[in-house]
Formats: C-alpha cells, sequence, structure tokens
C-alpha cells in the first residue's frame, strides 16, 4: 500500500516534488510522530523509519526524514496540561521510551537521509 501510494504521488506531482507524509492525509498513518496515536498500548504506536525507507527504495522514491524536536518540558506541558493523555510519571515513560525507540531507529538508516 506504501509503495502504491509512493508510485501514486510520483506520477500525479513528479518526480522533484518534496511531500510531507505526515500531512499527506492517508487515512490510519496519523502524524508519524513519536507516539502515533494513543490508547492503552501508546508508547508502542511509533512509525518504522528503516521498513519505510525500504518500501521508498523499492517504489524509487527519495526519501529524507527531517527530525522536529521539542524540549521535553514543553511536552509534558501539552500532553499532561493541555491535552490531558495521561499523568505525568505515565507521559515521561511513554515519551523517553519514544525518543530513545527514534534514536535507535535514525542508527540503522544511512545518516544523509535524516536531518535533525
Amino acid at each position: 500500500k506504501v509503495i502504491a501510494l509512493f508510485r501514486t504521488y510520483q506520477k500525479q506531482h513528479g518526480e522533484e516534488k518534496l511531500y510531507c507524509l505526515n500531512a499527506m492525509g492517508t487515512a490510519g498513518s496519523g502524524m508519524l510522530s513519536y507516539p502515533n496515536f494513543g490508547g492503552y498500548d501508546k508508547a508502542l504506536h511509533r512509525p518504522n523509519i528503516h521498513q519505510l525507507a525500504m518500501l521508498a527504495e523499492e517504489a524509487g522514491v527519495d526519501l529524507r526524514i527531517l527530525v522536529l524536536q521539542r524540549p521535553a518540558h514543553e511536552l509534558m506541558v501539552s500532553t499532561t496540561k493541555h491535552r490531558k493523555f495521561n499523568s505525568k510519571p505515565t507521559e515521561m515513560a511513554v515519551l523517553g521510551d519514544n525518543a530513545a525507540g527514534l534514536a535507535a531507529q535514525l542508527q540503522v538508516i544511512d545518516p544523509r537521509f535524516f536531518y535533525v
């Protein structure tokens, strides 16, 4: 499905275009954030960068990843005070685990393909 989506966008808009995957409006994709979606197993909901890179390569798409960061305090205020996702200890664990997951995923792809 992802390969077909890559190829469809490439055919419709040409090869020399920039697509923001987290804003393509594809049902079920979310924002491709860490974590991505909520729920009781929220800590496990995250994109798989290595798999996405492999699918992009198979589709003939040049994938680049832009890593956007926020200070930890701002994340905590956003998730616990403004959006009331979970308690502070729970959110600290979820966000810490997802930061480690993102770092681990970035280590397995060529650093030329992501920007921090």
